[in-house]
């Protein structure tokens, strides 16, 4: 383009060229000249500062307003775990259960009144459970069936009327038979001596025993060296509960 044309384009296009020209230096100046706390949070779009952006250090305590920041600002372990708090109050009592099932107990009684001699010749049954008195007026409740390991609490008496003057010599015990026939003696075997006519002595037998589940007949039973002793008013109390020891 020659000098002539150039001087030519400017004289058509000068409006454009100032406006152009103004345009562009008022840009710089505006960024240039920008005055101090000019640009607050009103001014920059969301997220528009990032972390990137920030130099280190470039935001301290004191840039921070207090209480400003909250527990979700902070990283995982950046906060140290403060004091334990006071005991709490007790809460109150909760409503009582319901009342348990009756314990697991059992009782049988029964007693005669007819005497049975004490002979020699082996253990004579004086008064059982399961078996009713020779008096036919007299209540016997059976024999006694738990359904759980027990602990069986026997206690039999039974008086003993010597006959003749010679020495009489007796001794009582208490057993629990099982359906098997099996003989679990309950307690210490009790001895009786006496030499007096016609006199009367109550022996008291008591003891314990661990069974297992089942039905059982305690028997108080009594053996002599002679004739010449016999037992009547006997009667016998069994009772059981659970056993609850290794």
């Amino acid at each position: 383009m020659t000098p002539i044309n150039v001087l030519g384009y400017i004289r058509g296009q000068h409006m454009g060229l100032v406006a152009l020209m103004v345009a562009l230096g008022g840009t710089s100046y505006a960024a240039a000249s920008l005055p101090s706390h000019s640009v607050g949070t009103a001014q920059l779009k969301n997220a528009a500062v990032t972390r990137a952006k920030l130099g280190k250090d470039a935001v301290r305590s004191s840039n921070v307003a207090d209480h400003s920041l909250l527990a979700r600002d902070f990283m995982a372990g950046q906060l140290p775990s403060g004091p334990h708090g006071a005991t709490g109050a007790t809460g109150k009592t909760g409503a009582p259960g319901p009342q348990g099932p009756p314990g697991p107990t059992a009782a049988a009684f029964t007693s005669t009144d007819s005497p049975k001699s004490i002979v020699s010749n082996g253990p004579v049954p004086v008064v059982s459970l399961s078996t009713p008195s020779d008096n036919s007026s007299t209540d016997s409740t059976g024999k006694l069936t738990v359904s759980f390991p027990a602990r069986v609490i026997v206690e039999a008496n039974t008086t003993v009327l010597t006959t003749g003057t010679s020495i009489h010599t007796a001794e009582c015990l208490v057993t629990l038979t099982d359906a098997t026939g099996g003989i679990t003696q309950v307690g210490q075997t009790v001895f009786f001596l006496q030499n007096i006519a016609n006199d009367e002595t109550i022996v008291h037998v008591t003891g314990g025993a661990r069974v297992a589940p089942g039905t059982y007949d305690a028997t108080l039973s009594c053996v002599g060296d002679a004739t010449g002793a016999e037992a009547y008013r006997s009667d016998i109390v069994a009772f059981a509960a659970a056993d609850t020891t290794n």
